[in-house]
């Protein structure tokens, strides 16, 4: 992606999730160049896509960039207000980090946070990628997938793998997608920190599109006290979307 493209995009991210922020809060969050910040957040303004607030000094998105999705609007995903309540009652029933995933390639990027104060999930961010078969949203959404694909993004993320992150044989990781077909989600431990624990499955909220992988997420004590709750919770509230 073009440098500056992908730098506007970070920018109404980091609104998105932040709320009015100062120009030294966006540049400090996002590690942009002054040069750059102040480039792209006059482009912005003067474009209608930002307002700034002279007296605090605070930038906010407009109804521009609401409607820049107005042409899709009646079959937009996150804007769908059932499927939004769903999510929302899905995250006060169960107290739990609401992750939505959508198929980026080999990866899975979280496009949608409700989070928890309570648990270890409360700081997920909106836009971040992880590999499809390493994630619980992303190997519901390979489960989806035919045998010869999903083997195929598995081997690709063991190549292009962080070091960081232990490898998994090919075989293991493929019979964990062929369990979830089987079971209908995923229930992981070790969800970006040790003594965290995922419940994610896929919906189908319009029928031409991709599906989206949808989590529930917390302490592992909690899905140690009431997990089956949790994921039938999980599995209720997203019924509608489920094919």
């Amino acid at each position: 992606m073009v440098k500056s493209a992908e730098r506007v995009l970070d920018i109404l991210e980091f609104l998105r999730q932040s709320g009015p922020s100062t120009f030294s809060q966006i540049s400090a969050a996002l590690d942009l160049p002054k040069s750059s910040a102040s480039m792209l957040l006059h482009s912005l303004v003067s474009k209608g896509y930002l307002a700034l607030d002279p007296r605090a000094h605070l930038y906010r998105p407009t109804y521009r960039v609401a409607l820049l999705g107005e042409g899709i609007s009646s079959r937009a995903v996150l804007d769908n207000h059932a499927l939004s309540d769903a999510l929302n009652e899905l995250h006060k029933n169960t107290g739990m980090t609401i992750v939505v995933g959508l198929r980026n390639g080999a990866y899975v990027q979280y496009v949608h946070v409700l989070s928890s104060s309570q648990n270890l999930l409360r700081r997920l961010p909106v836009g971040k990628q992880r590999p499809l078969s390493y994630n619980p949203l992303g190997k519901v959404l390979l489960a989806q997938c035919g045998d010869d694909e999903a083997r195929l993004v598995i081997r690709h993320n063991n190549a292009a793998r962080n070091e960081s992150l232990p490898i998994v044989p090919e075989a293991q990781l493929f019979q964990q997608v062929t369990a979830i077909r089987d079971r209908g989600y995923a229930l992981d431990a070790g969800f970006s920190w040790p003594n965290a624990m995922i419940a994610a499955l896929a919906i189908h909220p319009i029928a031409d599109l991709p599906p989206l992988s949808v989590a529930a997420g917390g302490l592992k004590e909690d899905f140690e006290q009431r997990g089956d709750q949790i994921v039938d919770e999980l599995v209720r509230t997203m019924a509608p979307w489920r094919k």
